[in-house]
């Protein structure tokens, strides 16, 4: 894929552009997608967990993610490499060697939830509109993401939740950092439905002052609409219809 080539110019430590160069090769083996996410997931177990001491597997997969999301990241969103990734973490987790490493707090992958916490700081922000290559890398991220949330492989809902915020629920912008935030929206829509609907329908259990924080709404949202609440669900749907008749007047460049 050529979009990979941006990787030759990256800066990883040996161990790591190893693992990067085993995952390209699995990805491009002429096999089926469980075979090739059963290797990658065996060699991710073999390399970081079978020979690795215990006091030093958490450094070892934090690592491990850094270079993952930086792959996923140059892969087209949509490309079945994706399913191949995601598919590959679920072997993972039902190993049972990562129990005896006592990796216990799967569903959420060891040490994935502080990367995504530093790659959720790097986001698109204003006046970075004309990074094409930036904002193509966010939308691959997230659609990678939203298909470990479908899978129940990250419990982060929060994530969508964000993106979604920030599209649906903030004044509109013009320009291709719009069209990417709603079209981020719309993957994590698409791809968690589910996911998303159960969390606002999940009214009887009360919000800590801290998941509210998180959960918070956006400018657009009134009073009445609360961080988890079937309204939100309905507002997102709506303003989802009412963005994609003012796409012209917003100067999408897609």
């Amino acid at each position: 894929m050529d979009a990979l080539k941006s990787l030759g110019d990256a800066t990883f430590l040996p161990s790591e552009r190893a693992m990067l160069n085993m995952l390209k090769g699995v990805l491009e083996y002429p096999a089926t997608m469980e075979a090739r996410a059963a290797k990658i997931a065996n060699d991710i177990l073999h390399f970081y967990l079978d020979n690795t001491h215990d006091d030093e597997v958490g450094g070892m997969l934090f690592a491990l993610w850094g270079v993952w999301l930086e792959l996923v990241s140059c892969i087209l969103h949509g490309h079945e490499w994706h399913q191949c990734l995601a598919l590959a973490v679920d072997f993972v987790r039902q190993d049972e060697r990562a129990a005896g490493k006592g990796l216990t707090k799967w569903p959420d992958p060891p040490e994935l939830s502080m990367r995504l916490t530093e790659q959720w700081e790097l986001k698109p922000v204003e006046g970075e509109e004309n990074d094409s290559v930036g904002l193509s890398a966010w939308k691959n991220l997230n659609s990678f993401m939203s298909h470990l949330v479908s899978r129940g492989l990250v419990q982060q809902v929060h994530l969508p939740i964000w993106e979604i915020r920030s599209a649906l629920e903030e004044p509109a912008a013009k320009g291709p950092l719009m069209d990417c935030r709603v079209w981020v929206a719309t993957e994590w829509t698409l791809h968690c439905s589910d996911t998303l609907e159960k969390e606002m329908k999940s009214t009887n259990e009360e919000l800590t002052e801290d998941e509210a924080g998180i959960r918070g709404t956006g400018q657009l949202c009134d009073d009445s609409i609360t961080p988890r609440s079937l309204q939100r669900w309905e507002f997102w749907k709506e303003r989802l219809a009412e963005i994609a008749t003012e796409a012209d007047d917003l100067e999408w460049q897609s």
